[in-house]
């Protein structure tokens, strides 16, 4: 089944969330066959499926979806490349909403506003540009955090690290959290903002060189704070 690069992200959102049926407001249609390109990693993708199975199963059976799973920068380019080709394009796109301002400035997604009721969702304005809503969201938000439990540790963990990278300054930044889809590190300065990421083979280099060296302990930043992103991917 073909559709226009305009009905893209509008597919994949309705896929997401399971509403195919009540969106399209009819109660079938003929079997599709769809393809989704996804970076919402393998277990979202088993939810996108069995979503998908309901809603074929009610709307239209025999449907089928293969979901493709692409890296979130190469699922962006490729699928731009392949607007830009005029072919290849996926049925569906599942990725984060801060594509919606390139992908609208291109003409490459279709308004939402007259398709869907977005009282009912929380962060819709995630994805609206200029008053305009471009897609629909799957979640709440992207926060980090951690959890501990008191019980069994009296304070949170806290690990500095000191970057003696050449040229600039030695500073200092904490460990936040380890991306396990990514194998990143993310880092964080004194305020909270964020400082850099690593990718694991980068950050045991560094370490391996003296470039990057563990300062453990709440009373280890006492030199310079890291400030502005850095780190190597």
């Amino acid at each position: 089944m073909k559709y226009t690069k305009f009905g893209v992200l509008l597919l994949a959102m309705l896929v997401a969330f399971g509403s195919f049926g009540f969106a399209l407001a009819q109660d079938s249609m003929e079997a599709v066959d769809l393809v989704l390109w996804s970076q919402d990693g393998d277990a979202n993708d088993v939810v996108l499926a069995e979503q998908f199975a309901i809603w074929a199963e009610t709307v239209a059976p025999g449907s089928t979806l293969e979901i493709v799973s692409k890296e979130t920068e190469a699922l962006r380019t490729e699928y731009e490349q392949a607007a830009l080709a005029g072919s290849g394009l996926p049925d569906m796109v599942v990725i984060p909403n801060d594509v919606a301002g390139v992908f609208a400035a291109k003409g490459l997604v279709q308004p939402l506003d007259e398709l869907f009721d977005f009282s009912a969702y929380i962060n819709s304005g995630a994805t609206q540009i200029a008053g305009v809503t471009y897609g629909v969201p799957v979640s709440a938000g992207n926060h980090l955090m951690l959890l501990y439990n008191k019980q069994f540790v009296e304070t949170a963990p806290d690990t500095w690290v000191e970057f003696r990278l050449p040229g600039p300054a030695p500073a200092r930044a904490r460990l936040l959290t380890m991306f396990q889809k990514t194998g990143e590190f993310l880092f964080v300065n004194r305020e909270g903002a964020k400082a850099g990421d690593w990718k694991r083979d980068d950050l045991a280099a560094a370490m391996q060189f003296g470039e990057a060296v563990i300062l453990t302990g709440p009373t280890a930043p006492s030199g310079p704070s890291a400030g502005g992103r850095w780190g190597r991917r």
